[in-house]
């Protein structure tokens, strides 16, 4: 009978493995933290960029309607001069002025007897200068970026009519 009170004994409870030691809900806990970590990181990225590409498409969408403006002043333009203030003034056989000037980080344009309402647009570059050179608008832009220096050729229809009128009509 004692043989079989022996084997009857149950385990002894205390080394037993039952639930997490410290050291393992430390390491879970390190764990989720860095990846916790990591995805605020790549959220906040994810933000920036969403917020960068709005603006920039912002931006070049208001450049590209100066530049319509301005290509459109150009090619009618009978005379074109440089203003003291770093810009252009534009004459027109049967319409105002129009004087476009590189002040503030903004392009501005105005007409001179204000029948039309100035109209601004902020520029991506950090200078902007205007050259003619005879029926040619040149506008150097030299960028914010790291990028090269920049340069945008416009040509007067009416300007060019003239200097072929002068020439000749070529063979």
């Amino acid at each position: 009978m004692t043989r079989s009170r022996i084997h009857r004994v149950p385990p002894c409870r205390s080394f037993q493995r039952r639930g997490w030691t410290l050291m393992h809900l430390l390491v879970v806990l390190s764990l989720l933290s860095m990846f916790m970590f990591s995805a605020s990181r790549i959220f906040m990225m994810i933000h920036r960029t969403i917020r960068l590409s709005g603006q920039a498409t912002t931006m070049v969408h208001q450049t590209q309607f100066m530049f319509s403006y301005l290509r459109s002043d150009v090619w009618s333009a009978t005379s074109m001069k440089p203003n003291d203030t770093n810009g252009v003034v534009l004459e027109f056989h049967d319409s105002p002025a129009i004087v476009w000037t590189f002040a503030d980080q903004s392009l501005i344009r105005q007409v001179s007897d204000e029948s039309q309402p100035v109209r601004t647009w902020p520029n991506p570059a950090s200078e902007l200068s205007f050259k003619v050179e005879g029926p040619t608008l040149v506008i150097r832009m030299i960028p914010t970026s790291r990028l090269a220096p920049t340069q945008v050729r416009m040509s007067s229809e009416v300007l060019l009519a003239r200097a072929m009128q002068t020439k000749g009509d070529p063979p």
